[in-house]
């Protein structure tokens, strides 16, 4: 990952030393309920940062053992400290995550596999725009297409003086610019 993503509320920075420790340490009884044990040394992709400090993390993966990916499909994780819940640093983090994923890799689809029980992973999803739910053995399975952005078409060279084309003339092409959207904007 780049070195900073951010959407001017929520960055995500690569991590740091010490970073670990503080993940660690912001661990609580949820994170051991839906993400077990953990690292001892956590290496996520990314720490969440909100008010100059780490809020939480973000990681994605194509683990051998995620046998529900697809060819092209990645895994995604998140977590944020108890203290940091429900100001919406998850979701922001989640879109930024998604964009980056969209932009600089060759992932197409980024899937999220959530237990039923894990309400606040479940609003996320649905909070994520373009999260499809699918069937899954082991929990409720989304999966958010990963649409990069189309490049602006590069505008034609201005017509010189003696070359402008009549106002009405059908060999004029005026310029279109495509841009399409990732569905993860920040709404």
């Amino acid at each position: 990952m780049p070195p900073a993503i951010t959407d001017g509320l929520v960055d995500l920075r690569a991590l740091a030393p010490g970073d670990a420790r503080v993940l660690v340490a912001g661990r609580d009884e949820e994170f051991y309920r839906w993400l077990g044990p953990g690292d001892a040394e956590p290496r996520p992709a990314a720490c969440i940062h909100a008010g100059g400090r780490i809020v939480g993390w973000v990681d994605y993966d194509r683990d051998p053992g995620h046998d529900w990916l697809a060819p092209g499909e990645v895994n995604i994780g998140y977590y944020v400290f108890p203290a940091d819940r429900g100001h919406g640093y998850a979701t922001r983090a989640v879109r930024l995550l998604l964009r980056h994923l969209a932009v600089r890799t060759d992932y197409t689809v980024a899937s999220l596999l959530i237990d039923p029980g894990n309400a606040r992973s479940l609003a996320l999803a649905a909070r994520i725009a373009g999260a499809a739910e699918a069937a899954h053995p082991r929990g409720r399975y989304f999966r958010v297409p990963l649409t990069a952005p189309a490049r602006p078409s590069p505008a034609p060279p201005e017509p010189g003086p003696r070359q402008s084309p009549a106002p009405c003339d059908p060999g004029h092409a005026i310029p279109a610019v495509m841009i399409s959207t990732i569905p993860i904007g920040i709404t």
